[in-house]
């Protein structure tokens, strides 16, 4: 009769336990959820930058009548990265915006003349 009274009792602690574990990790992957949304929009607003660049690259070589090689000559940067700039595919330094710039002969200010919203937190 004791073990059937301590087996029960473990299992009511057991299941008692895990109603708090499960509450717990509901808890905690909500909060996990609602970080990586909230950094979510800021990498999809980065994404978006990064495209809305690429894009004026693209603008300037295509009036140029450039193909990738040509540019990627004229900046010593390699002709797949000219691709993936202009798709917003990579991230680039500032030394790489003056390469382009200069590639492309025009001021680095003139890659950024693209409408762009940012909102303020």
């Amino acid at each position: 009769m004791k073990n059937r009274k301590c087996i029960q009792l473990v299992a009511n602690i057991t299941n008692i336990l895990f109603v708090v574990l499960k509450t717990h990790t509901y808890f905690f992957v909500s909060i996990e959820i609602a970080y990586r949304k909230k950094n979510m929009s800021k990498s999809i607003e980065k994404t978006d930058f990064q495209i809305a660049f690429g894009r004026q690259v693209e603008k300037f070589r295509i009036e140029q009548e450039l193909s990738y090689r040509q540019l990627a000559q004229r900046c010593d940067i390699d002709h797949s990265n000219i691709s993936k700039i202009e798709k917003g595919e990579i991230n680039i330094q500032l030394s790489t915006i003056l390469q382009l710039s200069n590639g492309l002969k025009i001021h680095p200010k003139e890659l950024f003349g693209f409408e762009f919203n940012i909102e303020k937190e």
